[in-house]
């Protein structure tokens, strides 16, 4: 089970970067890790504007849409993430660059839903 979820969600991140770099994203990280803390997704940039993405691909609507496996944990965990990856990258630390939450929902047939500034 654990394998076909790796598979499912690397899928999911494959065509989520492959749609953020269709609209002009560059990618900056894939999978960023804090410690065992939390993860990011994708972190992508384009100009001034660097987005945390989180990406759910979802086969069925049985549990509700992607949204509803966005969690108050899961927020928090987002926040430290994207500000450890923020102190820890001079380049990216600077007043110049907006930071953004997003969601790249992707349904079973591959139809991604974006979904932005998912958190304020």
């Amino acid at each position: 089970m654990d394998n076909y979820k790796q598979h499912t969600g690397r899928l999911g991140e494959d065509l989520a970067c492959e749609h953020l770099i269709n609209n002009n994203f560059s990618i900056v990280y894939r999978n960023f890790r804090f410690k065992t803390f939390g993860e990011i997704d994708i972190i992508a940039e384009r100009k001034n504007l660097i987005i945390f993405c989180e990406v759910k691909k979802r086969n069925t609507t049985q549990y509700g849409g992607p949204l509803y496996s966005i969690s108050k944990k899961k927020i928090q965990t987002l926040k430290k993430t994207a500000q450890y990856f923020i102190i820890n990258n001079p380049s990216y630390n600077d007043k110049k660059f907006t930071y953004r939450f997003d969601l790249l929902a992707i349904n079973q047939d591959k139809e991604i839903e974006w979904i932005e500034d998912i958190i304020r």
